[in-house]
């Protein structure tokens, strides 16, 4: 999260100056920061802003991969020169590697939420 954080300094009676921090804090730790920052009186939270940052870089350029493969894919099963799974298929696989339950157990499931 990044934190705005205005600290107030009195040099007159007319005049309050103020200044502006940014920090960045890990979300696991907002809270505790949060508590420490409110019990000043002379600090006031503008606004917080929750930042997700990507995990590692390797991470993003296996997800730009996948994208870039999905698109070429598609790019030539439209020129014809191959044949895509149907969603069907992809279910089929799904299941076969425990993504998602079986029909059956898929049945069963629902079977138990659903009123008679």
């Amino acid at each position: 999260m990044i934190l705005s954080v205005i600290f107030v300094e009195m040099f007159d009676i007319n005049y309050k100056v103020m200044r502006q921090l940014t920090l960045s804090i890990p979300d696991n730790q907002f809270s505790f920061f949060m508590k420490i920052v409110k019990a000043f009186d002379f600090v006031k939270v503008e606004k917080t802003v929750k930042i997700v940052e990507p995990s590692s870089s390797e991470e993003n350029k296996r997800f730009l991969d996948g994208i870039s493969d999905a698109v070429r894919e598609v790019n030539l099963h439209k020129q014809g020169k191959i044949k895509l799974q149907t969603l069907e298929e992809v279910f089929a696989d799904f299941r076969r590697e425990g993504i998602i339950p079986s029909k059956d157990e898929s049945k069963e499931f629902t079977n138990d939420f659903v009123a008679k």
